[in-house]
């Protein structure tokens, strides 16, 4: 099964929960990203990554490479628009 077969079904119901147009917005901007080139600067599997200092959820301040010791670490960042107008209030 391809990875996008295996998606449809999440990405089914995330468009279900989303207000009307917010998932059309979001796909609209991955292409974007896509097609920008900017994924060609991503890290490649097995890349080591840059030595960070990160705000964690308490507000205190965690370093992934800290915490590598214990096992795989995954970094996760969200972006958010200024307004309400991906959610489709604006």
């Amino acid at each position: 099964m391809s990875f996008k077969s295996q998606m449809a079904a999440p990405c089914s119901k995330v468009a279900c929960e989303l207000p009307k147009g917010s998932f059309d917005k979001l796909q609209a901007e991955v292409a974007n990203l896509h097609f920008s080139g900017k994924r060609r600067a991503a890290l490649k599997a097995g890349e080591a990554a840059p030595d960070l200092q990160l705000p964690d959820r308490t507000g205190g301040v965690i370093c992934p490479n800290d915490v590598l010791e214990g096992g795989p670490v995954v970094v996760c960042f969200y972006a958010f628009p200024k307004d309400d107008s991906l959610l489709g209030a604006g």
